[in-house]
C-alpha cells in the first residue's frame, strides 16, 4: 500500500478516485516466480509440490524443461 505524507490543512480524508487510480497502477504488473521481473502477463503453473508458481514469458522454457503443470 502506498502511503503519502500529507500537509495538516488536508486533514484524513482521501479521494476515492485517486486511490483508485493507485490501485489499479500497482496491481497490474506482478513479478516472475523465478527471475523476479515485473510482468504484465504471467502464466500459472503447478510444480511437483502443488505450489502455484507465474513464470514471465521469458521463463517458460525453463517450466517446460521441468515438466510443470500449466493451469
Amino acid at each position: 500500500m502506498i502511503f503519502r505524507s500529507r500537509s495538516k490543512e488536508q486533514g484524513k480524508v482521501t479521494k476515492i478516485t485517486e486511490f483508485k487510480k493507485q490501485k489499479e497502477t500497482a496491481s497490474r504488473q506482478q513479478k516472475c516466480s523465478y527471475c523476479k521481473t515485473m510482468a504484465k502477463r504471467l502464466t500459472f503453473y503447478a510444480d511437483h509440490d502443488g505450489k502455484v508458481v507465474g513464470l514471465c514469458r521469458e521463463c517458460r522454457p525453463r517450466a517446460k524443461r521441468q515438466d510443470l503443470m500449466p493451469l
